[in-house]
């Protein structure tokens, strides 16, 4: 990796005489195929700037001595413009100014395309000199770059549904471009070290394209410089750009009655109700509540059988269950977080065992040609235990997708062979995320398993 220091001209004396420095960081792309709309003739190079300084004004582009762009606001990407390629001298300055902010000598090779990110904030501008990638991107996939143009100091990486999707960057630095999975992600900007979500957006369409994802702003709730994340479109001219929306700060939530036993209940969230006339063995749809702490109460007759917290996180889903019996009295709701995003390939299946007297219960599924099988985390529940995945740690494990013939399901005591239940018609399809529960009590022969399923 070539690496260049941009240095603050001697005569600058703008915005405190702050000594600034830029770093020019020219990733090395093999050339691969190239793409005849995106990709510059060969003989030049091309050039951008995209402008990150939310408190600095409109900006030029200086190259040689003299001015290549202008009038550049901030969250504007210039768009490439053809360059001779070689040695060149580049430099940031305030519209008409003949004094740069920051600047460099980088050298610029033939069929290659570059962006400048300007950094804030203006008594302090850094900028980065990027090589871009803009050949063909593979079927399915998408390549990103992503940028931290945040002010407040705080390191932060991009998430989808709770996994890393692009690497933890300090402010005023930029990422490598990598291949992503193409579709409609929902990106969460997240500080690791505190271990939070700064801020959730609302799902934003990907496609088989070169994009530049910038979060700006900071990170705190008591400035003036709201948190946002702008897109910017590196094909073509490489100047078009959109917002993400932010995620509302709500969550959702579904509540199970799994009491072992006839009984119908309500559901009341911080003193409103949320579900009525909840049928055993069955679940409520998802309904929106708020994110925090939440205090939820199962009742039946006006009697309250559970109270809890349940804590949740905007952009997240949840489900609570009522379990245990009426009689003897026995009653403990729980609470768990649920997967959002489905496997296209597989189904993705949460196991509770809440039936009060059945003991610790191992599932085996019987696979034609292979035998038994006992997925690993779904081996020795006890009662209100709930299937963990040895591998992701999640309570949902991933099963093929049934294909014609449904699964069996057979529940034996814990180490043993002795089947307590079983249950032979489960159809999973690709997918689909589900929740299943073992229900009902041993002694009135009313065990079974029950099954709902997320999406």
């Amino acid at each position: 990796m070539m690496q260049a220091t941009l240095q603050q001209s001697p005569k600058t004396t703008l915005l405190g005489r702050a000594t600034l420095a830029l770093f020019a960081i020219l990733t090395v792309w093999l050339a691969g195929c190239e793409d005849p709309v995106n990709n510059p003739v060969p003989d030049n190079a091309r050039l951008r700037v995209i402008h990150l300084a939310y408190d600095a004004p409109s900006i030029d582009l200086r190259v040689d001595g003299g001015v290549f762009r202008t009038g550049i606001a901030f969250g504007v990407s210039s768009g490439y413009s053809v360059i001779e390629p070689g040695s060149r001298r580049l430099g940031i300055a305030d519209v008409a100014s003949s004094t740069n902010r920051v600047e460099t000598s980088a050298t610029l090779e033939a069929g290659m395309d570059y962006t400048i990110f300007v950094f804030p904030p203006a008594s302090f501008v850094t900028a980065q000199l990027r090589r871009d990638d803009r050949t063909l991107v593979p079927a399915g996939q998408a390549r990103i770059r992503w940028v931290n143009a945040t002010t407040d100091g705080v390191n932060l990486e991009l998430r989808i549904a709770d996994q890393a999707w692009m690497p933890q960057l300090a402010p005023g630095q930029s990422s490598e471009q990598a291949l992503k999975q193409t579709g409609d992600l929902a990106i969460v900007v997240f500080d690791r070290v505190a271990n939070r979500a700064v801020a959730a957006f609302e799902p934003a369409t990907f496609e088989n394209q070169t994009y530049t994802v910038v979060v700006h702003g900071t990170t705190s709730t008591s400035d003036a410089v709201p948190l946002g994340v702008r897109v910017f479109e590196d094909g073509g001219q490489g100047s078009g750009a959109f917002d993400l929306t932010q995620a509302s700060t709500t969550a959702q939530l579904m509540a199970f009655n799994a009491l072992a036993g006839a009984s119908t209940v309500n559901v009341v969230v911080d003193g409103t109700p949320f579900a009525s006339n909840l049928t055993p063995h069955t679940a409520s749809s998802y309904a929106t509540v708020p994110q925090g702490a939440l205090n939820v109460r199962f009742t039946a007759g006006g009697t309250v059988l559970s109270t809890s917290t349940v804590t949740t996180a905007a952009g997240k889903r949840y489900s609570t269950f009522v379990t245990g019996t009426l009689t003897p009295q026995d009653v403990v709701s729980l609470a768990f977080e649920d997967v959002t995003v489905p496997n296209p390939a597989q189904a993705l299946v949460r196991l509770l065992n809440l039936s009060p007297d059945a003991g610790r219960l191992d599932l085996i599924v019987p696979v034609p040609g292979l035998g038994d099988y006992r997925p690993s985390g779904m081996q020795g529940l006890g009662f209100r235990q709930v299937s963990t995945s040895t591998s992701t740690g999640l309570n949902f494990l991933a099963f093929p997708p049934t294909t014609g013939t449904p699964y069996t399901f057979r529940f034996v005591q814990a180490g043993g062979t002795a089947e307590i239940v079983s249950s032979p018609d489960v159809t999973l399809e690709a997918g689909g995320i589900y929740t299943m529960w073992i229900g009902g009590r041993l002694v009135d022969n009313s065990m079974r398993l029950y099954t709902v399923r997320h999406n």
